[in-house]
């Protein structure tokens, strides 16, 4: 299949870590551009938040789709037939995972994204070269109308019932990799935004440092895990607390100097040679 959708990343940015591929000729992008990748994906596909995910680590969002809800009909005709709304069963469905002792829990909303960034990758789902991705419909004998009729349960098709987007053979890799690249991929893009958001707080402009602590709500909260800290919320109203500065400034050190192992870690596995986004 051609790649001739777009949406996100932007061209020559991998679908990990998109910091990382700002070193290598692709956009640097700030903090709060995770909250407009979660927006973009919303408005084309008319899903609430609550059913997107879009982690610091990712460079595009991801809808949070279900056996249950499979396929989405979409407000904008130009991504009907993105793959992420055209996912097969196993990506579907999530994983029941041992743990060492013998318990088990659901595979986690941050490892299935990431697992469903790495059966994209494996795919050819998405060209970084030219930021596209493949148009599943692209050689199915049906126009939009017809489409959006199936999906609006008006019409049965069996070709649109079985259509799904290609995936790899291998049912157990994506599961397996992505459980051990989930910690780092924590660390290494809470280091990188806390990095931005220091430097935007070390400012003397109040406007510049107002901007930081916005931007740093995002982290950890950006794809729906609880409410920014008060700290954020206090320094964005009296951004010359030099005292909040202070504090969290000491929080965001930490947050850089605990991931600097993963970045590391992170950029030999999708840049380096034979890397999985190489």
């Amino acid at each position: 299949m051609d790649h001739t959708l777009s949406l996100d990343p932007s061209p020559r940015v991998g679908l990990f870590m998109p910091d990382l591929w700002a070193a290598v000729g692709g956009e640097d992008l700030t903090v709060s551009d995770a909250t407009q990748c979660h927006q973009r994906l919303m408005a084309a596909t008319g899903l609430p938040a609550r059913a997107v995910a879009c982690p610091l680590w990712a460079s595009c969002a991801v809808p949070l789709l279900s056996l249950e809800q499979a396929r989405v009909m979409p407000v904008d005709d130009q991504i009907l037939g993105h793959p992420f709304l055209w996912m097969p069963n196993r990506l579907l469905t999530r994983f029941e995972l041992v743990s060492s002792d013998g318990s088990t829990q659901v595979e986690g909303r941050d490892v299935w994204v990431a697992r469903v960034l790495l059966e994209a990758i494996a795919a050819g789902w998405y060209e970084r070269v030219t930021g596209r991705w493949i148009d599943v419909l692209a050689d199915v004998d049906r126009d939009s109308s017809q489409v959006r009729s199936w999906l609006a349960g008006e019409v049965e098709d069996p070709l649109l019932e079985g259509l799904e987007a290609p995936i790899s053979s291998d049912t157990q890799w994506a599961i397996e990799v992505a459980q051990g690249l989930i910690g780092h991929l924590r660390a290494a893009s809470d280091a990188l935004a806390a990095a931005k958001v220091a430097a935007a707080l070390r400012d003397d402009d109040p406007q510049t440092v107002q901007a930081g602590a916005l931007a740093a709500g995002v982290i950890g909260v950006v794809d729906g895990r609880g409410r920014p800290s008060r700290v954020w919320e206090q320094l964005s109203t009296t951004p010359s607390d030099a005292g909040l500065i202070a504090q969290a400034l000491t929080y965001l050190d930490q947050l850089r100097e605990a991931g600097e192992e993963s970045l590391d870690q992170l950029a030999e596995i999708f840049l380096g040679p034979g890397g999985i986004d190489a």
